[in-house]
């Protein structure tokens, strides 16, 4: 019993790190399997993933995050996500040097998605882009519905 009891944990660990490693384009960070960035709003305050300068997320959930979200209602609801965020960029080199700016859409990043998640609803999205500025100034941006 206790061999079967300890199998299922390694195996149900195994699981866990496979599943939220970061593999393709799923992120732990990112409550929905399948999704590139996502603007949690569920969280308080709201969580962010985007991708930093070299594509690897990068999670924030701060006061100091600036994240919008702005639900229209109708037949097809609206909804436009957005977030701004600051980060030390690793490949300007010396102090007070940037980097290239560098952007990411569904066209760069294999087809991956956006994801709003909302406390009634989450929508996934084709229609995002984001642009890491040579300062290291991060914007997010999210609509849906989107291009599908």
């Amino acid at each position: 019993m206790k061999k079967w009891f300890g199998f299922g944990l390694c195996l149900m660990a195994a699981v866990l790190v496979v599943g939220w490693s970061g593999v393709g384009t799923s992120f732990a960070a990112c409550p929905v399997v399948g999704c590139t960035v996502c603007i949690d709003a569920t969280t308080s305050p709201p969580s962010c993933t985007y991708l930093d300068e070299d594509g690897d997320p990068h999670t924030v959930t701060a006061a100091t995050l600036d994240a919008k979200l702005a639900v229209a209602s109708s037949d097809t609801p609206n909804v436009n996500a957005y977030c701004k965020d600051s980060i030390v960029r690793d490949a300007a080199g010396a102090a007070g040097e940037k980097g290239p700016a560098v952007g990411f859409d569904t066209t760069n990043t294999d087809d991956g998605l956006c994801c709003i998640v909302t406390t009634t609803q989450t929508y996934q999205t084709n229609d995002w882009s984001e642009t890491v500025s040579g300062s290291g100034n991060v914007s997010l941006s999210c609509h849906f519905p989107g291009t599908e």
